[in-house]
């Protein structure tokens, strides 16, 4: 990280998202008093024009989410913001779907001033759409907005993309609705290039929430939505004052890296990112129950883009993708073996710009979809090119090539989400047959 001097001491610049926040509360209609619940901490808020029924039936929602999330999860409730917005309740605004406090997302949950306290926290409050669908769309978003509400209390740091993905997790796990979460998803998964911490210009900042929904699978031991609110608990922190960006220091990414250290045996983050980026292959559609299970619900929206379908028969090619990888996205390549003859083996060369590392797995596919085994191509550390040959094809549908950026060649700066704009890359790959 860089450090500025002055006179003896050291002062290390802040990373992370701007201090000032650019959402302000809505003013409310003196016609119109908020409708608060008896039974949880919050109200909704809304213009004279809004049916009452709308309103009534936006606060029932949200006292779901609140039973649902912390009685029963266990999530921290809300900071109380004292007197803002009538009350310390938690405060909901029904807003009109072109409103500039939406900015074109059906949800928004925004901050207030920070709680001066020992850790960076900051209560919340949410602006939804007045007219979302009633039922599971609705109740998904009233979710959503408490567990992004939470997300501020414990760190107000964090960067939007990690607190909405974790939310709009937590919220597919109380309240299913696939009609939300399909959306999200396959934005995802149709854009792997994109880096896991970067905002869908589509769907917003909680584009990456099946990330979340992996590392409670993959590192949880049995309690949902753990994980990913445990490691926004270690990575807290306190920024000083007068500063214009949040020191998001240490963030999510480093609180994993440390917690993957601790495991045993110990985990690289640059494995973890090679393991997400297979599994991904294994998302809706082609969900096998156990790279990520429970996802055949999506069925095609969960499928991953592949930059390119090379048929057998069209070898040796050399292609590149389309668009260039960020730092932690990753990127696809599909070889077809329909037609291959007996004893086909191929040879796989990847070349990419410097001055990053990409990380390679070619994974054989059997004709059900399932995954047959797996190697890896290994590059040195500050190599720019790596190739396998591969063998023991018979019988088997294809071999998918997923690679994964994994950001600078140093060691001593891994990738951190924060560093934006994010510098993407290219690569060149070469696959040709031999006989």
């Amino acid at each position: 990280m860089a450090r500025l001097a002055f006179a003896d001491d050291e002062l290390q610049v802040p990373t992370g998202p701007p201090y000032a926040s650019p959402w302000l509360r809505p003013r409310d209609d003196a016609r119109r008093p908020p409708a608060c619940s008896f039974r949880y901490p919050v109200c909704v808020h809304a213009p004279p024009e809004v049916a009452a029924s709308m309103i009534l039936g936006a606060l029932a929602d949200f006292e779901h989410a609140s039973a649902t999330l912390i009685d029963t999860l266990g999530l921290p409730r809300p900071l109380a913001d004292g007197a803002l917005g009538g009350g310390p309740a938690f405060d909901v605004y029904l807003v009109a779907p072109r409103s500039p406090f939406l900015g074109g997302v059906p949800l928004r949950v925004a901050r207030d001033d920070p709680d001066p306290g020992s850790f960076d926290r900051a209560s919340a409050f949410a602006l939804l759409r007045h007219d979302a669908p009633a039922g599971c769309v609705r109740r998904n978003l009233a979710a959503r907005a408490l567990a992004a509400a939470a997300g501020w209390a414990i760190d107000a740091a964090e960067s939007a993309t990690v607190r909405e993905s974790n939310a709009a997790y937590v919220a597919e796990l109380v309240v299913p609705c696939s009609a939300v979460t399909a959306e999200l998803l396959d934005d995802f998964q149709t854009h792997p290039e994109r880096g896991l911490a970067t905002p869908s210009e589509t769907v917003g900042d909680a584009a990456s929430m099946a990330l979340a929904w992996y590392l409670d699978v993959a590192l949880g031991v049995g309690w949902p939505a753990r994980v990913p609110f445990a490691l926004a608990e270690i990575a807290a922190q306190r920024t000083p004052t007068g500063t214009f960006r949040w020191r998001n220091e240490p963030d999510v990414f480093d609180a994993l890296r440390g917690t993957l250290k601790a495991r045993k045996p110990p985990l690289s983050i640059d494995d973890l990112w090679l393991e997400f980026a297979t599994a991904r292959l294994f998302m809706g559609a082609r969900d096998d129950g156990l790279h990520f299970p429970e996802s055949a619900f999506l069925g095609s929206f969960g499928r991953i883009r592949f930059e390119w379908s090379l048929p057998y028969v069209s070898l040796p090619r050399r292609v590149s993708p389309d668009r260039p990888i960020d730092p932690s996205g990753a990127t696809y390549v599909w070889i077809d073996l329909s037609g291959a003859p007996r004893g086909t083996r191929l040879a796989f060369r990847a070349e990419w710009e410097p001055p990053v590392l990409f990380r390679w797995a070619l994974v054989r596919i059997r004709s059900d979809g399932s995954e047959a085994s797996r190697v890896l191509i290994v590059a040195q550390q500050k190599a720019t090119s790596a190739e396998r040959n591969l063998e023991d094809l018979d019988g088997l549908a294809g071999v998918a090539v997923v690679g994964v950026n994994i950001g600078d060649l140093r060691l001593d700066e891994p990738f951190d989400p924060d560093e934006a704009p994010y510098e993407p890359h290219a690569y060149v790959l070469t696959v040709a047959a031999l006989h």
